[in-house]
C-alpha cells in the first residue's frame, strides 16, 4: 500500500501467487464512470490505478477508515465537470469517479469494505512512502489522496496545500502503525520502504530536483525512525536499490522503475523475508 511503486510491488506479489488485497468485484468495477477509464496508468485501465496513497497522511486516513470509521465521518464528495457533464469524485482515493452521487456512495462503500478486510486479515503489511506534498479538503479537514480533480482550477476553492515536514510525517506513520498494533497485535510483520520514483512536479516554489530530494529525505528518515523503534517493523531498501543503480529507471521518463529491476527487488525481498518464514 502506498505510492506508484507499491502497485509494482503488488503486481509482482500477485504474479508469485500471493493473495493480495484489496480487490473489487466486477459489479463494483461497473460503478466507475467511463471517465475513470480514460486515465490509464499502465497503458490500459485496471483497478490498480485506485490503490495509490502517496502521503503518510493519506495512508493513516485509510487505517482510520478501516479500524475506526466513526473518526472520519463525514467524508466529502467532489463534483467536477468532465467533457461537459458532471461526475462525482471521492477525493480521498485516486481517480475514483462515478456518474452519480449514488453510484459514488456505493463504490466508496465497496472500497471501504475491501480495504477494511485487508487491514483486518492481512498476514503482513507492506507500505511504500511516496511524497510529502499533500492536499486537504477544507470542508472536513481530511487529507485527500492527491489534489482533487488534478489540474482543474475549479478544485482550488475546496482544498488547500500542505507540505508535510518531518514531525508531521512521523506523526502520521506512527499513528498508522499504532492502529495496526492496537487492532492486529504486535506479531503481524510490517515492512516499510520509500518509493524510488521521483516527483514529476512540485506545488512549491522550488526546483523539482530540490523538492524531490527534500521529500524523499524526510520519508527515508521517518522510515528509519519507526523501524528502529520496533523490531516487528522492518525497513526494506527498495529506494536505495534503485537510486544507487543508474540503470534502474526507464529511459523514456527517467522516473519509473524497469520491470526487471522491480522483479529483482521482489526476489530479494522474498529470499530475505518470505522464504525463511
Amino acid at each position: 500500500m502506498g505510492s506508484c511503486f507499491a502497485n509494482e510491488v503488488r503486481n509482482s506479489f500477485q504474479s508469485l501467487g500471493f493473495p493480495v488485497r484489496p480487490a473489487l468485484s466486477p459489479q463494483d468495477l461497473a460503478l466507475f464512470s467511463s471517465f475513470s477509464h480514460e486515465i490509464p496508468a499502465w497503458g490500459v485501465w485496471d483497478e490498480r490505478v485506485h490503490y495509490q496513497w502517496y502521503t503518510p497522511a493519506s495512508l493513516h486516513l485509510e487505517a482510520q477508515i478501516a479500524f475506526c470509521p466513526e473518526k472520519v465521518a463525514p467524508r466529502s464528495i467532489f463534483p467536477c465537470t468532465k467533457g461537459g457533464r458532471i461526475v462525482f469524485q471521492d477525493p480521498h482515493r485516486r481517480l475514483v469517479f462515478a456518474d452519480s452521487e449514488e453510484n459514488l456512495i456505493r463504490l466508496r462503500a465497496a472500497m471501504d469494505a475491501s480495504i477494511r478486510q485487508a487491514f483486518q486479515h492481512a498476514q503482513a503489511f507492506v507500505f511504500t512512502l511516496g511524497l510529502t506534498e499533500a492536499w486537504w479538503i477544507k470542508a472536513t479537514d481530511l487529507p485527500a489522496c492527491a489534489e482533487p480533480d488534478y489540474g482543474n482550477p475549479e478544485s482550488k476553492p475546496f482544498c488547500y496545500f500542505r507540505n508535510l515536514d518531518f514531525a508531521s510525517s512521523l506523526h502520521y506513520v506512527e499513528n498508522l502503525l499504532g492502529l495496526i498494533r492496537k487492532f492486529r497485535g504486535p506479531e503481524v510483520p510490517i515492512f516499510i520502504s520509500v518509493s524510488p520514483i521521483p516527483l514529476a512536479r512540485t506545488f512549491r516554489e522550488k526546483d523539482i530536483t530540490v523538492a524531490n530530494l527534500e521529500s524523499k529525505s524526510i520519508l527515508r528518515t521517518v522510515a528509519g525512525q519507526v523501524t528502529e523503534a520496533c523490531s516487528e517493523t522492518i525497513y526494506f531498501p527498495s529506494y536505495e536499490l534503485c537510486v544507487l543503480d543508474p540503470a534502474a529507471f526507464e529511459p523514456e521518463d527517467g522516473r519509473h522503475v524497469k520491470k526487471a529491476k522491480v522483479q529483482s527487488i521482489i526476489d530479494l525481498f522474498y529470499q530475505a523475508h518470505v522464504k525463511r518464514r
